[in-house]
């Protein structure tokens, strides 16, 4: 496949879930904060990677093109640790809350559940067809705030897996990038048949709410207290969009065309832009500005955060972790 080709397929927006919220719980982003916005600091895999997530526990995973999960520490000097096996074709990959099981979406239909703990895998949950055809797509998984389900859109449908092995239930539906909000569980998919954005019920993956615009968004991702929706365009702009109703709130205009993945910081306040000209921009989101373009070099397809937020790991699919603290 052409690399262009294969790059804009391998997109991505991954980052942890944050955990569910209510009136009664602890604000999600109490005690949280996010890096000052420098390059400090590099991670070199043996591998093309795609997905990122951190743990509780502060190791970061990373799906590689070896079909392994490769792991690193985000506390300096950020070593490299001993991989995991995986089978074929990891792409996305999201962690529970407790930290103890990693589910990674694949190119072929299918969800590997690995248990942390052990560094194996423990189930393989498969759901529609089952023949890769090469598509490095990511940011098509999600996970419900409490752990029991994961949402996979592949094969022109979004299907709700649950977590202790029961049956998978479907409905038809396209998406090319999902999110879950982690304070209302409600499922947010982009890039459908009419490439706009939609509100799903996780219980029923009925549609509840449609944008009335298009967006073509390739990466997708919502505020931790549940109170924003972010949507990428082709056309330059990053979209703020209102929770429940989809409306756009406001526009932010950003230095590349091609976004590749949207994460926002654990203390809510910024959001971090990776872009496929080899950039990651930093987005204030009071102001609704950006605030710093950094240059990372390669092919950024994604950001996570470590769990206390005071650094940002971008994964790379030329092979490497950039460090921002």
């Amino acid at each position: 496949m052409h690399r262009r080709s294969f790059v804009l397929a391998a997109l991505a927006v991954l980052a942890v879930v944050p955990a569910c919220s209510s009136g009664t719980e602890p604000d999600p982003t109490d005690g949280k904060t996010h890096p000052a916005g420098t390059v400090s600091g590099r991670i070199s895999f043996d591998a093309g990677l795609i997905g990122i997530a951190v743990a509780p526990s502060g190791v970061g995973y990373v799906t590689t093109g070896l079909g392994t999960l490769g792991r690193f520490s985000t506390q300096s000097p950020y070593d490299k640790l001993s991989s995991l096996p995986m089978g074929p074709a990891p792409r996305d990959i999201v962690i529970d809350h407790g930290g103890t099981t990693a589910y990674v979406g694949t190119d072929n239909g299918k969800v590997y559940v690995v248990d942390l703990a052990t560094g194996t895998m423990k189930a393989t949950l498969a759901v529609g067809d089952t023949s890769a055809n090469g598509d490095a797509r990511q940011n098509r998984l999600a996970l419900a705030p409490d752990g029991s389900r994961a949402f996979l859109a592949v094969w022109g449908r979004l299907w709700s897996i649950p977590t202790n092995g029961r049956a998978s239930t479907s409905v038809v539906r396209g998406g090319q990038a999902i999110t879950v909000s982690p304070t209302t569980g409600a499922i947010y998919v982009s890039n459908g048949d009419d490439y706009k954005v939609s509100r799903v019920d996780p219980t029923t993956l009925l549609t509840q709410v449609t944008s009335s615009r298009t967006f073509n968004g390739a990466a997708i991702a919502v505020a931790p207290r549940g109170d924003e929706v972010y949507v990428s365009s082709p056309d330059g702009n990053l979209h703020v969009l209102d929770p429940t109703t989809l409306a756009e709130r406001a526009q932010v205009s950003l230095p590349s065309y091609d976004v590749s993945g949207i994460t926002v910081s654990p203390d809510g306040t910024q959001i971090y832009v990776a872009l496929f000209d080899s950039k990651v921009s930093i987005v204030d989101r009071a102001t609704r500005t950006v605030v710093a373009t950094l240059t990372v070099g390669g092919l950024p397809l994604g950001v996570a955060f470590d769990p206390q937020g005071t650094t940002a790991f971008v994964v790379n699919l030329e092979g490497w972790v950039d460090v921002i603290r």
